[in-house]
């Protein structure tokens, strides 16, 4: 299966252009390419097309490859870029690297360039999918975070030790919290219960629900004493969060309050 590479040359020597050519059409490229060998010719050609990678020569006459490297990165940091050279020692190999170039390659050992610029594309493939992954979670983060705010309920979300890490504006209302105050406060100082009766503290459902890995639902017999000291007779419930391994990560508590239903 031939395979599309669109592929920018940094060369001032035509053979060595072509051979770089050859040694790709063998390995199954279909390369669409542009030869350059001065600032201008790059400059110009990095604006005109997003290349998958760049090989360059080191020395050229009236350019180098450090130079277009400095180039590349400042117009793209993820362009995978390989210096290729018969000359380079190893103090310049290892500036190229610290300037961001992804391989270095000696022209007498040619056989290198394949496998370095499939491995590169490959890598730059994997950034894209993890990036595309990224977006797509903190989107879906976003949408979440957004109907969370919206709902009448009070949610409030815990890390696997029970401290709290996201509450919604109803949560914040009754428990008299504001969410930067409770960051990082245990959910039993931030919704301290009391059974109605006995006025005994009462575990608090999330937590049991974190040591057990079971949803747990809250009676009305319990109440809320919030910052102020205000009561509020509360219905609430707790499940635990998964990891993709389902590992408990955290627990969620949505509660409601039904003081004035409680009272009728």
């Amino acid at each position: 299966m031939v395979a599309p590479l669109r592929l920018l040359i940094v060369e001032d020597n035509d053979d060595d252009a072509q051979l770089v050519l050859v040694k790709l059409r063998r390995a199954g490229y279909d390369t669409e390419f542009v030869r350059v060998d001065s600032e201008s010719g790059f400059r110009a050609a990095l604006e005109n097309t997003h290349w998958q990678i760049v090989v360059s020569d080191y020395s050229m006459p009236s350019f180098s490859g450090l130079k277009a490297l400095k180039i590349l990165r400042e117009h793209n940091h993820d362009t995978p870029f390989i210096l290729v050279s018969g000359t380079v020692g190893e103090e310049i190999a290892v500036e190229a690297m610290r300037g961001g170039a992804n391989d270095y390659i000696m022209k007498d050992n040619m056989a290198r360039l394949v496998p370095a610029i499939e491995r590169e594309l490959r890598e730059c493939r994997e950034r894209s999918d993890r990036q595309r992954t990224e977006e797509a979670l903190y989107q879906e983060r976003e949408r979440a975070l957004i109907t969370l705010h919206s709902i009448g309920d009070g949610v409030i979300t815990t890390d696997a030790e029970g401290r709290v890490d996201y509450m919604n504006p109803v949560a914040e209302k009754v428990t008299g919290w504001t969410y930067d105050e409770a960051l990082g406060h245990l959910l039993a100082d931030v919704l301290p219960l009391v059974d109605e009766s006995t006025r005994h503290p009462v575990e608090n459902p999330a937590n049991i629900s974190l040591r057990t890995g079971r949803t747990v639902a809250l009676t009305e017999q319990y109440i809320l004493v919030n910052r102020s000291g205000q009561e509020f007779h509360i219905k609430d419930s707790a499940a635990p969060i998964l990891d993709r391994e389902n590992r408990i990560i955290g627990s969620v508590l949505v509660f409601h309050d039904i003081t004035r239903e409680h009272h009728m």
